[in-house]
């Protein structure tokens, strides 16, 4: 049980630190508001051998109490092929190069909520009587939360660009085929390809130079974990033959 009130104050406090919600009296909840209801989900995170990695704990919203048109209108948004990530292993074996994979923490958090959603305060945590939370960002639950994310990291991938050794700039590139594949083009100097999956990047580079500016990049947006040779995906174990 200690272990799993340190996971649920560990969450909490990430919520709060990334101004995820305000705390507001009933008194300022607009006349028949309906108030979603809010969960904490449980779950133990192993590694690739079944040993424990972590207590982890994810306050969710019961986003299906929403109503459309109400609190959320579209919530379509896309995640990588299955066919893009076999592509990208396949194009690192055939360079000789590594598959490397990075997680972006409570990437859902770095959203703006598109609708005001109010919910009942969760459980476990210190919310005077009398109030509940106003989203500000789109807490895992809400429908719309992958759409406004994926949004978020979009705008945020396209806007990079590695500046080359001989002063040419080279962008980065969305594909038109899968909307999660991702690529930057430097010619000789090397060439980034990226596929997106939710919050779980997968990524091949020819140049350290590059990779070193990526990971720079989206380190001054997100907190990430970076894991390097990538030894599971998507909870699928990776082997690999040096």
């Amino acid at each position: 049980k200690p272990l799993w009130e340190e996971s649920i104050s560990k969450e909490w406090n990430s919520l709060v630190s990334l101004n995820s919600f305000k705390v507001v009296p009933f008194s300022q909840v607009p006349p028949g508001t309906k108030q979603l209801g809010t969960k904490w989900v449980f779950k133990i995170k192993r590694n690739k051998d079944g040993s424990v990695d972590k207590f982890k704990s994810r306050l969710t919203i019961q986003g299906c109490g929403q109503e459309m048109g109400v609190n959320f209108c579209s919530t379509w948004a896309p995640c990588a092929r299955g066919t893009t990530i076999k592509l990208l292993f396949a194009l690192a074996a055939s360079l000789g190069v590594e598959v490397c994979t990075s997680d972006v923490s409570t990437a859902f958090l770095y959203a703006d909520v598109d609708y005001d959603i109010y919910c009942r305060a969760p459980k476990g945590v210190n919310v005077p009587a009398g109030h509940c939370i106003l989203l500000l960002k789109s807490v895992y639950g809400i429908k719309q939360a992958p759409m406004l994310w994926n949004q978020h990291v979009n705008g945020t991938l396209e806007k990079f660009t590695w500046t080359l050794p001989d002063g040419t700039v080279a962008p980065m590139h969305r594909s038109e085929v899968d909307p999660c594949l991702y690529w930057v083009d430097g010619g000789r100097y090397g060439s980034l390809f990226l596929a997106l999956h939710v919050d779980d990047m997968i990524r091949v580079c020819t140049s350290p130079a590059l990779d070193a500016a990526f990971d720079g990049y989206m380190d001054s947006h997100y907190t990430i974990t970076h894991f390097g040779r990538a030894d599971q995906i998507l909870g699928c174990g990776i082997d690999h033959e040096d």
